[in-house]
Order: C-alpha cells, then sequence, then structure tokens
C-alpha cells in the first residue's frame, strides 16, 4: 500500500510513500502491555501507529515494510480470522475536515477485506472503501449490539472482478 495524498484547500496535508520508515517489523509483538504501559517499539513510526490488533498468534509481526523495485510499501502479512478486531494503522489529524484521500494498494487476494479507512473516529467507528469477495463498496462501521462484532452497513457497492497482483488506486 502507498498512502498517496491527503488535500484540504488545495493544500497537501499529508503525502507519505513510507521511504523514512526502516525496513522490517512496523508492528510489535508486545501483545496486550501497551494497554497499560508505554512501549516505545510499540509507539508512532513516522505518520503511522498501529492502532488496532489482537495478542497471540502472528499479530505482532502483522504490519512490514519491505522494499521492491519501486521502493518501499507498507505490508498486512497475516490472514485475519478475528471477526471483532482487524489489523489497521492510521495517520492524519480528528481535527481535518473535507479532505481528498488518494491510496494505492496491492491485495493478495480478495477473500479479507482490502482498502482505505476514513472519516476515522477509532477503530469501531469509521467508513472503510474496499474490496472483498468480487465487490467494491463503501461501509459504515460502528460499534454492535453484541460482544465481539462490528455493525457493517454497506452503503454503496458494485461487483469487482479482482486480478491477483493487480495494483489498484482508490
Amino acid at each position: 500500500m502507498v498512502f498517496s495524498s491527503c488535500r484540504q484547500y488545495g493544500q497537501a496535508l499529508l503525502k507519505d510513500d513510507f521511504s523514512a520508515l526502516d525496513t522490517g517489523l512496523f508492528s510489535a509483538p508486545v501483545g496486550p502491555h501497551t494497554e497499560y504501559h508505554y512501549l516505545p517499539e510499540a509507539g508512532i513510526k513516522g505518520n503511522w501507529a498501529v492502532s488496532s490488533f489482537a495478542s497471540g498468534g502472528n499479530w505482532g509481526t502483522a504490519w512490514q515494510i519491505k522494499t521492491t523495485d519501486n521502493g518501499k510499501l507498507m505490508c498486512q502479512t497475516i490472514v485475519n480470522k478475528n471477526r471483532s478486531t482487524h489489523p489497521m494503522i492510521v495517520a492524519g489529524d480528528s481535527l481535518w475536515r473535507n479532505y481528498k484521500v488518494t491510496v494505492r494498494f496491492r491485495p493478495e487476494n480478495d477473500k479479507q477485506y482490502s482498502g482505505v479507512a476514513f472519516r476515522y473516529k477509532n477503530d469501531r467507528c469509521f467508513y472503510f472503501l474496499g474490496i472483498k469477495d468480487s465487490l467494491v463498496y463503501i461501509s459504515m462501521f460502528n460499534h454492535a449490539h453484541e460482544q465481539n462484532s462490528l455493525d457493517e452497513k454497506i452503503l454503496s457497492k458494485r461487483p469487482f472482478s479482482y486480478e491477483k497482483g493487480s495494483e489498484l488506486t482508490a
């Protein structure tokens, strides 16, 4: 994924190609310790912070910076089977309004959510533009009435033909 720009009133608020970040693990295998303690390895790196994860398994290694012929990429590297949480990184400012975001990403497949969250309030309240199961869609996620689940309301959807290895721009 390459986060390319965010504009408000003609001014770039954030542009990041991940070139300033070190190659290797971006997220840290620290488990739930950050719930009560500050750990530098789990802190903000560049413009980004890991905001959502689960403990156990490979969650601590979910986000990695990799180098390719075209530069550095932020890679989400686990298959998420957990319906109550999701690997998520965030950047920006909650005070931004009326902005435009352009993001390029290359999903491994369309069996999991792949895309960009925006109008982010927290890890359980945000909008999402992406692909999954041969659909491109916009959804609104909110807290659910049941524990360990999210309430997703699909606002718009269209059939989408995914080709493995193709780069998508949203």
